[in-house]
């Protein structure tokens, strides 16, 4: 279940709130915000680079899910974290509020909406030749639910599962041959 804070929950019920992106990539902090934004002990820069977060959905790939954070390469934010080693950094995306009462960003963690952590899988080049050769990154993160699965089967033996589930006949029939039996699915 989502937990906001109360001071969040009355502004998202009054239906007049203002959103901004938080996002961190390695050590760098960025803000969609129009000024840099101070949440706990971190530092968000508002230098226009986060253009847009897209979202997570399914690949291909059935037990992988990505998203994707497009960057205006502002600085050579991106291109300074692709020649220190992009590729695996972790990534995190927030959804940061305005306080209505003060114009400013709320600057707690509590009052920001989590929405995605991971680690960055590729980073894909875009150059959009109609607004004069603009180059944007777009840094493509592979949730962690890309990992549940493992590659490498484990071979087992009826010993083995008997010590792992107790009471679990599956490797017994599979020697003996048919009758009744007693599985747990998954894996062990």
């Amino acid at each position: 279940m989502i937990q906001f804070s109360a001071a969040i929950q009355s502004l998202l019920a009054g239906r007049n709130s203002e959103a901004f992106y938080l996002v961190k990539i390695g050590n760098s902090f960025r803000t969609s915000h129009s000024s840099q934004v101070v949440i706990g002990s971190d530092t968000y820069a508002a230098d226009g680079s986060v253009l847009e977060v897209t979202p997570a959905e399914f690949t291909s790939i059935v037990d992988k899910q990505e998203f994707s954070v497009a960057f205006a390469d502002v600085n050579g934010l991106i291109t300074d974290l692709i020649d220190s080693g992009i590729i695996g950094l972790d990534v995190e995306v927030r959804i940061g509020f305005i306080n209505p009462a003060t114009g400013r960003p709320f600057t707690s963690y509590e009052d920001t909406f989590f929405v995605y952590a991971s680690a960055v899988d590729r980073v894909e080049l875009q150059i959009e030749i109609a607004n004069k050769g603009t180059k944007n990154y777009v840094v493509v993160c592979t949730s962690p639910i890309h990992d549940l699965d493992q590659v490498k089967g484990v071979y087992t033996s009826q010993d083995y599962a008997s010590s792992v589930i107790p009471g679990d006949t599956s490797y017994i029939q599979i020697h003996q041959g048919a009758g009744l039996i007693n599985l747990k699915w998954g894996r062990l």
